[in-house]
């Protein structure tokens, strides 16, 4: 079933927004899926310069866990039930992204616009964020296998131009 709908979706693509080859091609090797689930999550990815990495953990997070929760205090009734966290992806030796997870949302799309809401919240108060994203529990995980923070960006993005 995914296999199918991702080729529907990859037709519609070529027909309607005339992608490039190269683009499908990205897409479907990707590793990523535009399948949705019902768990999402958001991620913000800063600046490697701005953060302290040890080991996965980010040492100097916590201006960053403070805003976080001070949005999640103004987002209303959502904000209980999300939860940040903060990791640092090693994408090779000595090489370490740091990104707020923000867990959980029940929709691709409620993730979404709290991303987007969230990122214009921290560029208002702190330097050091690069970007957001919505991304689904299994692509999340995908990510974290995969440990290329720039590889589902693209996929993103692309997906984006697909919808």
């Amino acid at each position: 079933m995914k296999n199918s709908l991702f080729s529907v979706l990859v037709f519609l693509a070529v027909i309607l927004l005339g992608c490039s080859a190269n683009k499908l091609e990205t897409l479907e090797t990707s590793g990523y899926s535009m399948v949705e689930e019902s768990v999402n999550y958001a991620i913000v990815v800063l600046k490697k310069s701005e953060i302290e990495v040890e080991g996965n953990t980010i040492r100097n997070g916590m201006p960053y866990q403070e805003l976080v929760n001070k949005f999640n205090a103004e987002y209303g009734d959502a904000a209980p039930k999300i939860r940040a966290s903060f990791i640092a992806i090693q994408e090779a030796e000595n090489n370490y992204t740091p990104v707020i997870t923000i867990r959980r949302f029940d929709g691709f799309p409620q993730a979404e616009t709290y991303a987007t809401q969230l990122q214009k919240f921290l560029q208002k108060n702190v330097e050091g964020i690069t970007s957001t994203y919505a991304i689904s529990q299994l692509n999340y995980r995908n990510l974290l296998r995969r440990r290329d923070i720039r590889e589902y960006e693209q996929f993103y993005k692309l997906t984006a131009a697909v919808d």
